[in-house]
């Protein structure tokens, strides 16, 4: 098992599937947030990408994919990129950072 990543079980292919992921960015007011969902570790299903405003706020980045059909086997992971030109941390926060979830309709 791979703890970064959703993994589609047998009894989930064919429905439909939305991802969704959110996170806070530590202040800085250099460069661009970008955060992206994959599938199969390649395939861009959602983006979004954003510049910072000021160095004293912290940019929260929500992105989510359309409806997806979902096969068995199929894997999402979520990737954070930045370009402040240094280290910069995703804060955490049991309520809302980062989060990374699946809802799912058999229809």
């Amino acid at each position: 098992t791979n703890p970064s990543r959703i993994t589609i079980p047998a009894a989930y292919a064919g429905m439909k599937g939305r991802l969704f992921a959110n996170v806070t960015w530590a202040a800085n007011s250099v460069g661009l947030r970008r955060v992206e969902i994959l599938r199969g570790g390649a395939t861009l299903v959602a983006r979004d990408s954003r510049l910072t405003v000021a160095a004293a706020d912290l940019t929260d980045q929500a992105v989510q994919t359309p409806w997806l059909i979902l096969a068995s086997g199929d894997y999402f992971e979520v990737r954070c990129t930045q370009g402040s030109g240094g280290a910069l941390n995703v804060n955490s926060s049991a309520a809302y950072s980062p989060i990374f979830g699946i809802e799912v309709s058999g229809t």
